[in-house]
């Protein structure tokens, strides 16, 4: 386990300790998590996309109805969102297939159009 991990649960286990006897406020449990908060990687690891991801209709750098975007990431600390390409599924035919793998492709074009083309300033992909 790395140093910067085992600081960080036994962060957590001390935190979840002293507020579990009472002696922290709900002041101070809000401050201590926050701090917390700032020194983690914070992951989303499921964020499903819609085929028009990273259009005009659906910009994730603009703030919309979506519980994902990158303003309300930035405000909430989030780090990490690993955007999905999933398809649902249908008939098995060939042209269901075809269809799902275009739709597919689809959602993998979007999400390298929204870090190398929108909004290469706030985003980047990781490989």
């Amino acid at each position: 386990m790395s140093g910067f991990f085992r600081k960080t649960v036994a962060s957590l286990f001390s935190l979840a300790l002293v507020a579990a006897c009472g002696e922290m406020t709900e002041e101070e449990i809000q401050s201590t998590a926050a701090e917390i908060h700032s020194r983690v990687i914070t992951i989303d690891t499921h964020d499903d996309i819609p085929t028009n991801f990273a259009t005009p209709e659906v910009d994730p750098g603009v703030r919309g109805n979506r519980k994902v975007d990158l303003p309300k990431m930035m405000e909430g600390g989030l780090d990490v969102a690993f955007f999905v390409v999933y398809v649902g599924q249908s008939e098995r035919t060939p042209e269901n297939y075809e269809r799902a793998r275009t739709d597919a492709l689809m959602k993998f074009e979007a999400i390298r159009r929204l870090a190398y083309e929108m909004h290469p300033d706030k985003t980047e992909l990781a490989l």
